[in-house]
């Protein structure tokens, strides 16, 4: 598994258990951090998405929900709310990133956690993002 792919697959870890558990992403990123058995620039840039993430997590959610017709937020499964979460994040904010990566990568995330029909789903949204920083 690639580096990159892997600082995905944990921060989408720390999303979830932050959204499900309705836990402090304070508490929740330095424990990940500690346990993760990966090198330290895998867990750099899974740290950079987790705490991006969170820290834009209203604009990430508004956009969202403009994205997700007839979705509400809390209806998307959150397994996919937190994949759509961190891809978001990467677009808006991970200039270096292609589009075409970040919808990929989501896409393997979803076919790995959540069902083969959440991948249209995610792809669906993503591919309506604009890659500007806002």
């Amino acid at each position: 598994m690639g580096r990159r792919r892997q600082s995905r697959e944990i921060a989408f870890k720390m999303l979830f258990q932050i959204d499900v558990g309705k836990l402090d992403a304070k508490e929740v990123v330095p424990y990940f951090l500690n346990i993760q058995k990966a090198s330290a620039e895998v867990l750099q840039y899974a740290e950079r998405l987790a705490r991006g993430t969170m820290d834009e997590i209203y604009r990430i959610d508004k956009i969202i929900k403009e994205k997700a017709h007839h979705w509400e937020l809390k209806r998307i499964v959150n397994v996919d709310r937190n994949i759509l979460r961190l891809a978001v994040y990467e677009l808006m904010y991970c200039q270096e990133v292609p589009k075409n990566v970040v919808i990929n990568e989501a896409i393997e995330l979803a076919k790995k956690y959540s069902t083969m029909e959440s991948g249209g789903f995610i792809n669906g949204i993503l591919d309506q993002i604009e890659c500007t920083q806002p």
